[in-house]
């Protein structure tokens, strides 16, 4: 996930031999629990007619579109807004009520399920030991 947003420092490049392989390990393997991963593909619209190698970015999209229950497409700017909202999440003392402050819906994995907290919502997490 992006630490500094003014370096975003890519997966790769579109043109990258690697790009399906690297995609498929993404998709495929789980990430460690509780860590957001990200896979920032690069690369410029017009590179494609100069290098005549659209099928390269067929490619990609006609598998990753194979995983959309399980992947979030999105722009830089999207990104940024869900860690800041993601980041702003409020915890009780015991940690097991949360509160969205943010006008952005985000999600939350505790103890192997998976919360919606809507913008303004509080949730109670269900009790169990997590840390």
């Amino acid at each position: 996930m992006v630490e500094d947003f003014y370096e975003w420092n890519p997966t790769c490049h579109h043109g990258d031999a690697r790009l399906m392989e690297l995609i498929k390990r993404f998709c495929e393997e789980d990430a460690p629990l509780g860590q957001a991963q990200l896979f920032y593909l690069w690369g410029h619209g017009h590179e494609f007619d100069v290098d005549d190698n659209w099928e390269v970015i067929e490619e990609f999209f006609a598998y990753v579109s194979k995983f959309r229950d399980k992947l979030w497409m999105a722009t830089n700017i999207e990104i940024v807004h869900y860690v800041k909202a993601f980041q702003s999440l409020v915890y009780s003392a015991d940690g097991r009520r949360v509160m969205n402050p943010s006008a952005q819906a985000v999600w939350l994995e505790w103890i192997d399920e998976v919360y919606e907290i809507a913008p303004g919502e509080t949730v109670t997490l269900k009790q169990g030991v997590k840390w």
